[in-house]
């Protein structure tokens, strides 16, 4: 009763305004000028200010009446955050103790502001447990250090040391965990951008001396951006035994911190176990988890949900499941959501389209009716640039050569492949049997396209491609996998 007491003093009559917030009964005003604005931005009528202000006033953006109706409506936004109603979240989840705990520590900003010492230790003392169910260090950080400054100001030395201990735990855990993002952002950076191979050994040792400073002080986060950041790294080292390793660790961490995992967390990790799984041609076993692991994609349509909906596809489509992979690409590409995925997305389900009816053609010995230069058009981005999906269409365009007997088309190719593989296709780890693949082709001529002597054909790029040790992510554009394309090759030349 003390603590209602205490807030009805701070809140009272003389004290309260009108909250300017958006609510449901507020937006239900159809006349309303709020009203509109808020139907015509969420319904993609206004795409610019221009529009929104030519609807509301008749005028253009300039219009005063217009700019400061666009202010208030952003002030009751930011306003309105502070009450997202949380019934939309189940009682445990993440979410809802990630807004509870917010509400809280803006309360207890706003009562010290205030002169309110009471109340704000109340709502932190009341909250702790939460606080450390969800594993937020800042807030357990903010919330430890508001207590100890408390203990000071009454000299309470006791409770004062023993506090100052806990929010040392904190801080020191925090200051690890943030290392062990940034050593993850890092990772994408060095490797997406084609650092040194200085810079990819000094971030290996970053990595393995932060490992070595765990301990059981530290956050769930910690552990989990140490894990991710090390699968990145051996994702493009392409070692399939260390990022075994890790998704089997991340797997305990979900044990071990139940209360405090992400669905997306859970669903990263079996991105991971799913690639594994295809480049070690378990191709059932990875539809299986796929599908097992879908409803932490939700909803249906956005752009997660499409990727693992992708994983599903290369499953079913490298295991030769003609109907299941035909099937999984209508489900994605007649989505109404599709239509409004990036450019370089629709294009690269095109492309699969396209293997998808190679295969259909070869595997069902059906007329290779296949329209590649249609393909060719429709795709400009993979067209122009000269890597990744690029190499995938160049290599759908061979096999398409090859099945109509064009070995003239082929020859004219060959200098051009050569210019590819030395120009645009760097050479590392991750392009290792792209770069394998690509010297098999230019053998066909030297070979003269003859099945019998490429039947006996042995060569270095022919067991790089035949070994199971660097399957892992060779280069996402490995449609199909090249030593299967290979036979496939031979097949058809004996045809």
């Amino acid at each position: 009763m003390e603590a209602l007491k205490q807030l009805i003093s701070i809140i009272n009559k003389k004290r309260l305004s009108k909250i300017e917030i958006l609510d449901r009964s507020f937006l239900s005003e159809k006349d309303s000028l709020f009203a509109k604005f808020y139907d015509g931005v969420a319904n993609g009528v206004f795409e610019s200010d221009e529009e929104a202000s030519m609807y509301l006033y008749g005028s253009d953006a300039k219009d005063l009446r217009y700019r400061k109706l666009k202010s208030r409506f952003k002030k009751r936004l930011i306003n309105t955050l502070y009450f997202i109603d949380l019934n939309e979240y189940q009682p445990d989840t993440q979410s809802r103790m990630f807004f509870e705990l917010s509400h809280i520590r803006g309360a207890t900003n706003v009562l010290m502001k205030l002169g309110n010492s009471f109340l704000p230790n109340k709502l932190i003392t009341d909250n702790f447990d939460k606080a450390l169910k969800l594993g937020d260090l800042e807030i357990l950080k903010e919330f430890s250090f508001k207590l100890l400054v408390d203990h000071a100001v009454n000299l309470e030395a006791k409770d004062f040391f023993t506090e100052l201990q806990r929010f040392e735990r904190f801080h020191k855990a925090s200051i690890k965990e943030y290392k062990a993002k940034i050593l993850y952002y890092k990772s994408v950076i060095i490797f997406q951008k084609k650092y040194s191979s200085d810079n990819i050994l000094h971030l290996k040792q970053e990595l393995e001396q932060l490992q070595a400073s765990i301990d059981e002080d530290d956050s769930f986060q910690t552990l989990y951006s140490l894990n991710k950041a090390f699968l990145f790294y051996y994702e493009n080292e392409v070692d399939v035994e260390k990022l075994r390793y890790y998704c089997d660790a991340n797997e305990q961490l979900f044990l071990r911190f139940s209360t405090q995992v992400k669905s997306m967390q859970i669903g990263t990790n079996s991105l991971y176990k799913i690639k594994l799984l295809i480049a070690e041609r378990q191709f059932e076993e990875a539809i299986a988890l796929s599908t097992n692991v879908e409803h932490l994609f939700q909803p249906k349509g956005n752009y997660n949900w499409m990727v693992i909906k992708e994983f599903s596809f290369i499953a079913a489509l490298q295991n030769e499941d003609i109907s299941t992979a035909r099937s999984i690409m209508d489900e994605v590409t007649e989505h109404s959501k599709f239509k409004n995925a990036s450019a370089p997305f629709q294009e690269k389900w095109k492309i699969y389209e396209g293997y998808l009816m190679f295969f259909d053609e070869y595997l069902n010995n059906k007329p290779y009716k296949f329209n590649f230069a249609k393909l060719n058009n429709e795709v400009p981005i993979y067209s122009q640039d000269k890597s990744g999906f690029n190499f995938a269409l160049r290599v759908l365009e061979i096999l398409y050569l090859l099945a109509k007997k064009n070995f003239g088309d082929i020859i004219q190719k060959g200098d051009s492949l050569r210019v590819y593989k030395n120009r645009y296709l760097l050479k590392n780890k991750q392009t290792l049997r792209s770069h394998a693949f690509i010297k098999l082709l230019i053998k066909l001529e030297k070979y003269d396209f003859s099945h019998a002597q490429l039947i006996k054909f042995q060569s270095e790029e022919l067991t790089t491609l035949q070994s199971t040790t660097n399957r892992f992510n060779s280069g996402e554009w490995e449609v199909i996998p090249y030593d299967r394309l290979w036979g496939i090759i031979i097949d058809i030349l004996k045809k």
